[in-house]
């Protein structure tokens, strides 16, 4: 699995696009998914288009604005859908309820490769705002259990800022003590 993150937005939004390196018989580009478009489209196409890939589906950690701004380009552009949350898992990447930033807020982890997108639910030393309409302080904290179940050595891909790990976390985060 390879990840390009490429930040897009006002609000400097990670959007990711995962990377599946086998190819079928035939087929065109290597497979990958969209994590969060949340903003210039034009950049995220270029990404795809340089790197040959080919996008089979976009997947959203929630609904904000600063996710979902570049949405409907980009799947007009590949002829992609939008992929349920409601999947239990896409392409290894099994999906997470994770309420509390907003209600409809998922992780996706990949315990294979050890990676978790986190969308705005946890950053590197801080965790997503519970303030918006919808969202919920002790949904949060439960949502977060979730998330430091896994090993230390997993690499978590946050909505923004940089990456991280559920090690370091652990460790440093002060709204995990």
């Amino acid at each position: 699995m390879k990840v390009y993150q490429i930040i897009v937005g006002p609000l400097e939004t990670n959007c990711y696009i995962v990377v599946y390196p086998e190819r079928s018989r035939g087929e065109q580009g290597r497979r990958a998914v969209i994590v969060d478009p949340g903003d210039d489209a034009e950049k995220i196409i270029k990404v795809a288009e340089e790197n040959d890939l080919r996008p089979k589906g976009i997947l959203l950690t929630h609904a904000h604005f600063d996710h979902v701004g570049a949405l409907e380009e980009i799947k007009n552009h590949f002829q992609i859908k939008l992929m349920s949350p409601s999947t239990s898992e896409v392409d290894g990447l099994e999906i997470i309820k994770t309420p509390g930033h907003t209600p409809d807020g998922v992780c996706l982890v990949n315990e294979k490769e050890g990676v978790i997108f986190s969308g705005d639910t946890l950053f590197k030393n801080s965790i997503g705002r519970t303030d918006f309409p919808g969202g919920d302080y002790e949904q949060i904290k439960k949502s977060l259990a979730k998330i430091m179940k896994y090993p230390d050595h997993f690499k978590v891909y946050p909505g923004h800022g940089p990456g991280t790990t559920i090690g370091e976390e652990r460790k440093t985060n002060p709204f995990l003590k």
